[in-house]
């Protein structure tokens, strides 16, 4: 009789050591980025980096105001992805949420932030419209930046005939861009619940968390209102579409006008092919908090491979980077104010008790 509390002990301590390794993998991932950027800057040298950010000036804030916009945009996608009849928030509670939630992808996995705007919205709606809406949005969005992927690779075989090494790469981000988009549409065709369908099979097994698999109907809810999105809101799937496709111009003109303020004469086409392989940096490695070091050294190869240095690569890194953490900077000043208000509210409630 007395054994049950001793295992739910035992069990918790488990759980929370199991949670507090899990806690150094991200700083882990930030501290190799780090070293890398750092190595990155050593390699290339100071001043081929120099020399082109001091031409920056303050062209450096429409880069800002560019970071900004796509934000705002991608909270209209949240807002848009909830029914009419469920919006018991604004566009500003999403954009909250959006920041917020960007700041901890940037500071930890990929993810994690994802999670937390559907944990902010959830004070506002239910959370199977709250999930749903940070799922949509983020899977458009995914989608679009494969396509946008698999056509800069294309244009890059097409037009400059580059090394073996690089067709090679480019050739398997194209194999896999393909299966990848293959692989969704099917899994959306055939109205499967992958998550649901591996809890289900697993049972309990160690490798499927407790809580993951009380919450399988809530699960299943979810992944049915993803899946069915576009068949039962075909007129909100199509804005949603625009919208984040809008994004991604954007994302393209920034690379354009921030090679242009660092002096560095490119193409538009030039502009395309760096933010699509960019992204393609972004995507393999995502485990990397931020991409830090990574997305430095990717910028680097690919303006190398298109004829500008390797400092104006890492230039161009850094100016973009700069947008993003300032963004980022508001995110934690948003979830540093929510974590001190929810901690008011829990003491008010305490002592009403």
């Amino acid at each position: 009789m007395d054994s049950s509390p001793h295992k739910t002990d035992a069990a918790a301590d488990d759980n929370g050591d199991k949670a507090k390794g899990r806690a150094w993998l991200p700083i882990a991932g930030f501290v190799f980025g780090i070293a890398v950027l750092v190595f990155i800057v050593y390699f290339v040298g100071l001043e081929t980096i120099y020399e082109p950010l001091a031409k920056m000036g303050w062209g450096f804030f429409l880069i800002v105001a560019l970071n900004g916009v796509r934000h705002y945009l991608r909270a209209i996608c949240m807002y848009l992805a909830v029914p009419q009849a469920e919006r018991s928030f604004s566009i500003r509670d999403a954009l909250s949420a959006r920041l917020a939630g960007e700041t901890i992808n940037t500071i930890a996995f990929t993810g994690l932030g994802d999670a937390a705007k559907a944990a902010m919205l959830n004070r506002k709606i239910a959370s199977e419209h709250s999930a749903t809406a940070v799922i949509v949005d983020e899977i458009i969005y995914y989608i679009t930046s494969l396509i946008l992927i698999l056509a800069g690779a294309i244009v890059v075989l097409y037009a400059y005939g580059t090394g073996l090494a690089l067709n090679l790469i480019l050739f398997g981000l194209i194999f896999l861009g393909v299966v990848i988009l293959l692989g969704t549409w099917w899994v959306v065709r055939k109205d499967i619940k992958p998550v649901s369908w591996l809890i289900k099979k697993s049972g309990d097994r160690w490798f499927i968390p407790r809580s993951l698999a009380r919450k399988r109907d809530e699960i299943f809810e979810i992944e049915n209102n993803v899946i069915q999105f576009q068949d039962q809101r075909p007129k909100a799937f199509y804005i949603l579409l625009g919208i984040i496709i809008a994004t991604q111009i954007l994302s393209v003109l920034e690379a354009y006008w921030a090679m242009q303020m660092l002096g560095l004469t490119v193409s538009m086409v030039s502009a395309f092919i760096i933010e699509s392989l960019t992204k393609a940096v972004n995507f393999v490695f995502f485990l990397i908090p931020g991409t830090i070091g990574a997305y430095e050294g990717g910028n680097s190869l690919i303006l190398q491979s298109l004829g500008f240095t390797a400092g104006a690569g890492v230039a161009l890194a850094l100016v973009r980077r700069g947008g993003i953490l300032f963004w980022t900077l508001l995110g934690g000043i948003i979830l540093l104010w929510r974590g001190a208000k929810t901690s008011v509210e829990q003491l008010a409630e305490s002592e009403g008790e």
